[in-house]
């Protein structure tokens, strides 16, 4: 885990981040050497990262709205959403992993790296309109995604960890640096949307037929266990708007009760409780956005007692109320 910072930081000019393309040359700012910016037609920006910390970054950035994946092969180090430390969960940095990076409105952040620290990573920045790709809520943490929302701006970060394909790209990508022939422009091209598709997907629920790739901590589960945790969620998210109770969703999942409760985070990150109001929210957020009825009624059809209790799960879940949710949106 990277240190983290210990002392307010001074408060220099915010800088962009560079981990979300948001700079042509920002290397001087950064302390890192070996940071490479072009644009890839008109429809992408590539940041090539591979380079050794001078000394340690403690830097606040100015991140604007945009849809941005970073791969990283190697680093250290960690983001943290708002302007202060430990005003959220800071996002490690961990080699191997991508990391989705979604905005609709400019936010401040942290960006720590420790000194002498080895980073290597491709940062690809999509043009803004792929940003509806990702609209709407932010993705359900599942498996080994790591979900890091803004806890005001509409933002997020998610991290995945990448499979032996997307390692393998993702090292294609440092070593042949910024392209030079429109051929090899257009292979990198087609790279990046290949990679953003694939991570999208990622954000999804994870088909039945992967059940058995899916971590389960310290759990020993069987393929039938793991397939029976995931009708669980299935079960949950076709009803979340009825009243639930454990012991139906295990008897629905052909699962026993008590293993529910056990293994359900374990393998979702989240209890079960924790999902139902996930997925209520969730549908919550959508009648705000796509109906003009009533917050009371919106609790209702969504399971919630009322328009507070909706309130209360809301604020805590997106930081702000479903009133300033749909006036945002206007």
């Amino acid at each position: 885990m990277a240190k983290p910072i210990a002392t307010p930081l001074p408060r220099p000019a915010m800088q962009p981040n560079p981990l979300a393309g948001d700079a042509p040359a920002v290397s001087s700012h950064f302390a890192l050497s070996g940071i490479r910016f072009g644009a890839i037609g008109d429809s992408l920006r590539l940041a090539v990262v591979d380079g050794e910390t001078q000394g340690e970054i403690a830097m606040r950035t100015r991140v604007g709205p945009h849809l941005s994946l970073a791969l990283v092969a190697e680093g250290d180090g960690y983001f943290a959403m708002g302007s202060q430390p430990g005003q959220t969960a800071p996002c490690p940095f961990a080699g191997g992993h991508c990391y989705l990076s979604w905005s609709w409105e400019r936010f401040d952040g942290i960006d720590f790296i420790p000194a002498h620290t080895r980073f290597r990573a491709a940062i690809l920045q999509f043009r803004s309109h792929l940003r509806l790709l990702a609209e709407g809520q932010p993705p359900v943490a599942h498996g080994g995604l790591a979900l890091f929302p803004h806890p005001r701006a509409r933002a997020w970060v998610a991290r995945l960890p990448m499979d032996a394909a997307q390692r393998a790209q993702t090292e294609s990508l440092i070593d042949a640096g910024l392209p030079v022939d429109p051929l090899d422009a257009l292979q990198v091209e087609c790279t990046a949307l290949q990679m953003l598709h694939r991570v999208l997907l990622g954000l999804r629920t994870p088909p039945l037929a992967d059940a058995a790739a899916l971590p389960a901590g310290a759990l020993r589960l069987s393929a039938r266990q793991r397939r029976a945790l995931l009708a669980a969620r299935g079960f949950i998210e076709r009803n979340a708007r009825q009243p639930l109770q454990v012991a139906g969703i295990a008897e629905a999942a052909g699962i026993g009760a008590r293993l529910l409760k056990e293994a359900f985070p374990a393998l979702f990150g989240e209890s079960v409780y924790a999902y139902v109001i996930h997925c209520r929210l969730a549908e919550a957020a959508r009648l705000l956005r796509q109906t003009e009825d009533g917050i009371g009624e919106i609790a209702g059809r969504c399971g919630f007692a009322s328009g507070s209790h909706l309130a209360r799960h809301f604020r805590r879940r997106y930081g702000q109320s479903p009133a300033r949710f749909r006036d945002g949106l206007r």
